[in-house]
């Protein structure tokens, strides 16, 4: 068989055909197990595969028993737990720079973000609080106490930091490494508090390097945030 430089072009681009570059405005989804499923607006929810786009605008779901990995524009990961929902507010590029904007609905998710330049924009949107991000690797979850409806939220950093900022009561707090953080509705920003517990996450978004599913028991976390039934001190708590 005689290879010229025709059909060199073409095998070139057959395959660039078969693994399609992630566009500026879009994520993928690279591992599940269990159900995902993504909507647009009020549209009806549909089962993701591994390898489907995610964009601006759209919701993402975990079901039971569920968990999810999405690469976004930019280079970034973020986990979805078991039963959690996010919406995507934005992937694209303005003016210049790469903004990207999660809100939380319920749930938890982890984030591990590729910070490029200081132009760049992560942020997680939980209640009315905002975790703005300097290239890290942190959690945020939206999950009710025991004894109560009300959702409060819990946000702890495995490395680097994230400014968190109360848009409400206009307050701001820097979560460094190894620190948390549990946030009522009503209440104001706490301050920080180192958690030995937190490397009990399982932090890994690489199936390749081992089990990448969190089964963390986040009511232990907020049951020891209540102060009337529960002990104040977040280092003595351990999980199952």
């Amino acid at each position: 068989m005689i290879v010229t430089k025709k059909s060199k072009f073409l095998l070139v681009f057959l395959i660039s055909l078969s693994f399609p570059i992630l566009a500026a405005n879009t994520g993928r989804l690279t591992f599940k197990i269990g159900k995902v499923q993504k909507k647009i607006a009020s549209g009806p929810w549909q089962n993701m595969r591994r390898g489907d786009l995610v964009r601006s605008f759209e919701s993402v779901r975990t079901l039971k028993g569920a968990t999810a990995i999405f690469v976004l524009p930019g280079g970034h990961r973020i986990k979805l737990r078991s039963n959690s929902i996010i919406r995507l507010d934005s992937l694209v590029p303005k003016k210049g720079r790469l903004v990207t904007k999660i809100q939380l609905e319920s749930g938890g998710i982890f984030a591990k973000v590729v910070r490029k330049n200081n132009r760049e924009v992560f942020q997680i949107k939980a209640l009315t609080h905002v975790a703005g991000v300097r290239g890290t690797q942190f959690f945020v979850a939206l999950e009710p106490l025991k004894n109560s409806q009300q959702d409060s939220l819990l946000m702890c950093v495995n490395k680097g930091i994230i400014v968190v900022t109360d848009k409400k009561n206009k307050q701001k707090v820097n979560i460094n490494t190894g620190e948390g953080i549990v946030i009522d509705k009503k209440s104001k920003l706490p301050k920080p508090r180192k958690l030995k517990w937190l490397k009990k996450f399982n932090w890994n978004m690489n199936e390749k390097a081992g089990d990448v599913v969190d089964t963390t028991n986040i009511k232990k976390v907020y049951q020891t945030a209540e102060p009337k039934k529960y002990s104040k001190d977040f280092l003595d708590l351990e999980y199952d």
